[in-house]
């Protein structure tokens, strides 16, 4: 098995900093204790902002074709992302499977399904809504944290429900910055703030307080707004996009109608 020639150009994260030279060699001692003749047949580069995430297919020893995520860490995260994630599946909460993890890497089971921000901009099903304030609720209430990075990418749609990726930013805080947040992401993936999806950005915050047990007060509901509103301007910033900031701007002077 030989990683290295399945890979082309420098591999590293979004700021340049060049993955550690063990990974590869780490990945392939990993996908040996898990089939020691396995063969590859293809390895795909996935979106990511900061670390290293390939797509691999692979055939078993038996002839078996076989799909697997590899995430090859750059940044300091490594130990935590492994600890959600296996904390995750303890409570029985949608997450990738883990089917190997070592010094800064983690080979995970490929989840089938449709990324929620193609699903959600396609259908604007208001039962997706549902589904996403369900995941944050079950999440914040096993783990005591914030999932972070609160993307529409960072969840896929399958028929057995979401499942949540991504979780190098967890941490500490209020819940309203990951429900505002992946309502603003909502809002600011195409079409952007159309009039559906300012439905679902309420539904969104109407499903999640009624889990916690929590009636909608007119300070909740200004928070809402004022944190989707700050949301929207950190991602006008690193997208360094007029659009959203004006976004951001027009709802913090108008609020988010509801149609």
């Amino acid at each position: 098995m030989n990683l290295e020639g399945w890979i082309r150009g420098s591999l590293e994260g979004v700021d340049g900093t060049p993955l550690p030279d063990d990974r590869l060699p780490t990945l392939e001692r990993i996908l040996s204790h898990v089939d020691s003749g396995m063969s590859i047949r293809s390895v795909k580069r996935m979106r990511s902002r900061k670390n290293v995430v390939l797509d691999l297919e692979v055939v078993s020893c038996e002839g078996k074709p076989e799909r697997y995520v590899a995430k090859l860490f750059v940044t300091e995260s490594y130990e935590k992302e492994l600890r959600i994630l296996r904390s995750c599946a303890q409570d029985v909460l949608r997450v990738p499977e883990v089917v190997g993890a070592e010094r800064g890497v983690c080979l995970m089971e490929y989840v089938e399904g449709e990324l929620l921000v193609d699903c959600l901009n396609r259908t604007f099903e208001e039962s997706l809504a549902r589904e996403i304030s369900g995941w944050y609720y079950k999440f914040h209430r096993s783990q005591h944290i914030l999932k972070g990075d609160p993307r529409l990418r960072n969840f896929i749609s399958t028929p057995a429900g979401l499942f949540g990726f991504d979780f190098e930013e967890a941490g500490p805080g209020n819940w309203m910055m990951d429900i505002a947040g992946i309502s603003a992401s909502i809002l600011d993936t195409d079409p952007v703030f159309d009039p559906r999806k300012r439905v679902l950005v309420w539904s969104v915050l109407d499903h999640y307080l009624n889990l916690i047990g929590q009636r909608k007060t007119s300070e909740t509901t200004a928070l809402y707004v004022h944190t989707i509103a700050d949301t929207l301007e950190q991602t006008a910033k690193w997208r360094n996009d007029s659009g959203i900031m004006e976004l951001s701007e027009r709802i913090r002077d108008t609020g988010i109608p509801s149609d």
